[in-house]
């Protein structure tokens, strides 16, 4: 018997998760890649999971030859087209034999290519077949692609009374969602444990179904309704991968270090602060949404006032992350806008400032976006964001994420000093004709009750008027009364 490694990937993520502005199917498309590598395992025994991101894994097998190795390719086909929910994924799937160890990190870069390859090959979608005899309704009004089928319907959101027709992607990944939130006893996934409670082990927890629970708090003022979007994205964690994982075995002790001990430790520790906080609650609800999870990436959906103080703790939590020497650092997008903004484009918009931020590889960093009512940054983000900053130091618009507590506790005792807000708008209206007249404010309204707490908003800030600056745009969302995160 010889040894081979399978790689399974579900591709086309935008296409299968992101093709919609509803959460649930958003979240139950997610769930269903993320699980996807666990499904597997339990429908063909013989497969060893080596290592698995959000929604691909690596796995090993023994066959005799090629021939059964093929076979066992086949297998696994039939499985995810055979599948009631998997049979609407678009998976990539690639087998070559193990060789020798240190042939190792070719193979499975061979494997990678092989994945991609099929992806340029392959439609996007999963080409829909509607049974024979079966009626047609016009468009799924979920996605706005695929056909919707008489059978495949469900309650419109807000309204019990009437049904809407989607397709059965759709259908599936909102049952899917289902099932994670509210499991039937009768059903056998009563059984499964869920996204939470499987990685950190903490029982029990109820979350927010929609995004206007979520983010509903009349106590908090005009940021009632208002959400923050938060993506990160590892740097250079594919880079490490490859460098650190130059074995089997190696990577199976990168996967348990990252996966298990890293990011599961980082979200349980962040739901053991906030699992029971008045702050973080509507109701016995947490008021937490996480849309994408594995690999390198993460994104999570929080009211927008924990938004600031979420991405810090993260950061804070992961300040000492290294491996193999190797520090592990993150570059993160933060959007705040209203929970009716359509979650396509604002997904498209936190994650391109997420690649903004990740400009520093060597550290922590963040570049954030206030939208206001249904504001919309356009196609050219870059171009915008410059627009509106009169500076030309443009890479003052990223900051530290290592010091984004300090700056937010600074926020608090400066807005105790009662500094006029208009002071603020004054600087940046100065700034964009006359600089360094705008720098004279600054120094004017920098008294002697603000000074102590000064340097520290600097260090999460940045320093001189760019603080100013950031000041002003954030002035609805750091410094809050109710931190929640502490």
């Amino acid at each position: 018997m010889s040894k081979y490694y399978l790689r399974v990937e579900g591709i086309n993520f935008n296409s299968f998760v992101l093709d919609t502005n509803r959460i649930k199917a958003i979240r139950g498309g997610s769930l269903m890649l993320l699980n996807s590598v666990g499904w597997l395992e339990e429908q063909i025994t013989e497969l060893d999971c080596i290592t698995a991101g959000a929604s691909w894994g690596l796995f090993s097998f023994e066959a005799e030859n090629a021939c059964q190795a093929g076979k066992m390719l086949d297998s696994v086909r039939r499985s995810f087209n055979g599948d009631e929910r998997y049979k609407h994924t678009t998976m990539a799937l690639a087998v070559l034999p193990a060789g020798d160890e240190k042939d190792y990190p070719k193979t499975r870069a061979r494997l990678e290519t092989l994945s991609r390859w099929q992806q340029m090959q392959s439609p996007a979608v999963a080409i829909p077949s509607v049974p024979k005899g079966e009626t047609v309704f016009g468009t799924c009004t979920m996605d706005k692609l695929r056909p919707a089928t008489q059978i495949n319907y469900l309650r419109r959101e807000g309204d019990e009374d009437k049904e809407e027709h989607v397709s059965a992607s759709c259908r599936v990944r909102w049952v899917e969602d289902a099932k994670e939130r509210k499991p039937k006893k009768e059903d056998v996934v009563v059984q499964r444990k869920s996204f939470y409670e499987k990685r950190t082990h903490i029982t029990g927890l109820k979350f927010t179904e929609d995004l206007h629970q979520l983010s509903q708090g009349k106590e908090y003022g005009n940021l009632h309704e208002k959400m923050a979007v938060i993506y990160l994205d590892g740097n250079h964690f594919g880079n490490l991968a490859r460098d650190y994982c130059t074995t089997e075995e190696r990577q199976r002790r990168f996967d348990k270090k990252l996966r298990r001990q890293f990011q599961n430790g980082a979200l349980t520790t962040l739901l053991n602060k906030i699992k029971d906080d008045p702050e973080w609650k509507n109701g016995d609800r947490i008021r937490l949404e996480t849309l994408l999870w594995g690999g390198d990436e993460i994104i999570w959906v929080v009211p927008a006032w924990q938004g600031w103080r979420m991405l810090g703790r993260f950061f804070q939590i992961t300040k000492d992350w290294e491996i193999g020497d190797k520090k592990l650092t993150h570059g993160a997008g933060l959007v705040y806008c209203h929970c009716t903004a359509p979650i396509q484009p604002i997904i498209g918009l936190v994650k391109e400032l997420g690649e903004m931020a990740k400009g520093d590889r060597q550290s922590n960093r963040v570049a954030y976006q206030v939208l206001e009512s249904f504001d919309h940054t356009g196609a050219d983000l870059e171009k915008v964001r410059e627009s509106r900053w009169p500076l030309t130091d443009k890479g003052a618009m990223i900051l530290p994420g290592d010091t984004m507590l300090e700056a937010d506790d600074a926020v608090k005792a400066i807005k105790q000093t009662d500094l006029p807000k208009r002071q603020l708008y004054r600087i940046a209206q100065t700034a964009f004709g006359d600089i360094e007249k705008a720098e004279q404010i600054a120094d004017q309204l920098k008294t002697d009750e603000i000074q102590p707490y000064w340097s520290t908003l600097e260090q999460g800030l940045g320093e001189g008027l760019p603080a100013w600056l950031h000041l002003l745009e954030l002035w609805n969302y750091l410094g809050l009364e109710k931190e929640g995160l502490s």
